[in-house]
């Protein structure tokens, strides 16, 4: 196994390998209406259409995920959100990463994984390295549950904040910049270094994404999901990126937000109506 080299310091971080044994692919992926308030099957918004069938990815635990070629933009220099729904029964000691871009901590970048050590339960478990260290910040509340969850992490000025479902989990200051990313976005497993997705056993998603979403600026997300999360996040002046995973075949997922960040799917995800 290949060790997360997450610094061990004050504040910070220590990730250590564990042997996964990856169960079945989840089968309850038409759960009741989420506690963050996703509910129907048709999306529009954000580069969508009124009449466009509401599509997720589902991935199978062991080597299937999303590849975004580098770009200077999906790193913003300043305050930024990163948004996902996903749904998962994941409980196997994996440590499956959402999205990443720091190759488990060696590069300049952020991380959103689900962490049975970072709380009470199996929850979202964030990381963003900058040229100052590598800071983390995670929540208590349990999202393996087979429902969606929305999921956020925010960077406002001096704070790293976690969001679940809207709700505020955990804060943590943060300083430094990515003065020097290098590494291309993945969804649904760790960056391996090179480029693509890890297939280490603790490292894939056995569970489903939808509604990936980066922003340049700090989102409020108390407001944003005042009313529940929305299903549909969409597009605006801030959005960087945005993949609704509306396409429901072919191996590739369109960038709404019009800066054409394509992203491949590798392996053959299997498209699901949530």
């Amino acid at each position: 196994d290949t060790e997360i080299g997450f610094t061990n310091q004050p504040g910070y971080a220590t990730t250590t390998p564990v042997v996964a044994f990856l169960g079945p692919l989840p089968t309850n992926h038409t759960p009741p209406t989420a506690t963050g308030g996703y509910s129907g099957s048709t999306g529009g918004g954000g580069g969508g259409t009124p009449s466009e069938t509401n599509y997720a990815l589902s991935l199978n635990g062991s080597n299937q995920y999303m590849m975004v070629p580098f770009s200077s933009d999906l790193y913003p220099t300043g305050d930024f959100t990163i948004e996902v729904w996903v749904n998962t029964l994941q409980n196997n000691w994996a440590e499956p990463a959402l999205i990443d871009t720091t190759g488990g901590g060696g590069a300049q970048g952020y991380t959103i994984t689900l962490d049975h050590r970072c709380g009470s339960g199996w929850t979202a478990c964030s990381y963003v390295k900058t040229d100052e260290g590598l800071f983390s910040v995670s929540g208590s509340a349990s999202i393996n549950d087979g429902s969606w969850h929305h999921v956020a992490l925010v960077r406002n000025g001096s704070s790293l904040i976690q969001y679940i479902d809207g709700t505020n989990v955990g804060s943590t200051p943060i300083s430094g910049t990515f003065s020097s990313p290098s590494y291309n976005i993945i969804a649904g497993t760790y960056n391996d270094g090179s480029g693509e997705g890890g297939t280490n056993s603790e490292w894939p998603l056995n569970g489903s994404i939808d509604e990936m979403r980066i922003s340049n600026t700090a989102r409020d997300i108390t407001s944003e999901c005042s009313s529940g999360c929305p299903r549909s996040l969409g597009s605006d002046g801030s959005t960087v990126a945005y993949w609704k995973f509306n396409e429901g075949s072919g191996d590739t997922t369109a960038d709404r937000s019009g800066h054409s960040h394509t992203g491949a799917l590798r392996n053959s995800p299997t498209w699901i109506m949530p």
